[in-house]
């Protein structure tokens, strides 16, 4: 993906608009325990097939 290495925005610190450079960051890893992971670990236990698949076109 392209992105501009430079963008004009503002700076609180000069109270004005200035060229400040931009940088990706990446997804952290998932924690175990949130109550997200716990709800999708719950849901696919039991009998039969997962109930939320994922496919793959």
């Amino acid at each position: 993906m392209k992105y501009p290495k430079v963008r004009r925005t503002y700076c609180p610190r000069c109270k004005t608009h200035t060229e400040h450079s931009v940088s990706v960051y990446k997804k952290g890893k998932d924690r175990a325990l949130a109550a997200g992971a716990r709800r999708y670990a719950r849901k696919k236990r039991g009998y039969g097939s997962q109930p939320k698949l994922f496919y793959v076109l």
